[in-house]
């Protein structure tokens, strides 16, 4: 991809948990690309415990970005000879998360360095972390995660302020945001929780 001036960008991601593996557990993950549609290609991902009973399911979609040009280019033009299987594991794809209405802002933080990746854009994880860490204490230790949506929208650097936003849908399903200083939102999620 380097050579081709290409790479990939995570653009959404749709998890559903059954059961949580636990420490010492035996997991088996399997992944494989469905291809492309348009500008997106989709991975799937499937985590299962020794017995071959399913832990989590995923599905991903990706986009390719030019280097030079920061364009979006069709990835089907580079994955001619990409293996690929049909098979998908989520009934739905990734769907756009809705605009949060009735929000609730938490105080602003700066992207640190080592919230960044190689590229120095902010990782992934560490706009789940943020968004997680706006729960209380009490209703993380009395519920897990259920089902998961993210939307990556924009890409946060160093330096840049970012506020957590949260719409309360019910009691265990709520949308959160990140959004930098001048009002561009950089990712949108939705989560759902069952009680312990």
């Amino acid at each position: 991809m380097q050579e081709q001036n290409v790479f990939w960008v995570l653009s959404r991601l749709k998890i559903d948990v059954t059961h949580y593996p636990e420490w010492r557990d035996q997991i088996k993950i399997t992944t494989w690309s469905m291809g492309t549609d348009g500008l997106f290609a989709y991975r799937n991902f499937l985590v299962e415990d020794d017995k071959g009973n399913v832990l989590v399911k995923a599905v991903s979609m990706w986009l390719m970005v030019n280097t030079e040009t920061r364009r979006l280019v069709r990835p089907g033009e580079y994955m001619r000879d990409f293996p690929l299987c049909k098979e998908t594991v989520l009934e739905a794809e990734p769907e756009k998360i809705p605009a949060l209405n009735d929000i609730v802002l938490f105080c602003s933080a700066k992207v640190s360095f080592t919230e960044t990746d190689m590229n120095l854009h902010m990782n992934n994880v560490s706009y789940i972390e943020r968004i997680i860490n706006t729960f209380d204490v009490d209703f993380l230790m009395q519920h897990k995660m259920s089902e998961f949506d993210i939307n990556f929208i924009k890409e946060a650097i160093p330096g840049d302020m970012l506020k957590v936003g949260k719409q309360v849908i019910s009691e265990t399903e709520f949308l959160n945001n990140l959004v930098r200083e001048d009002g561009s939102e950089m990712v949108r999620t939705r989560m759902k929780w069952r009680s312990l």
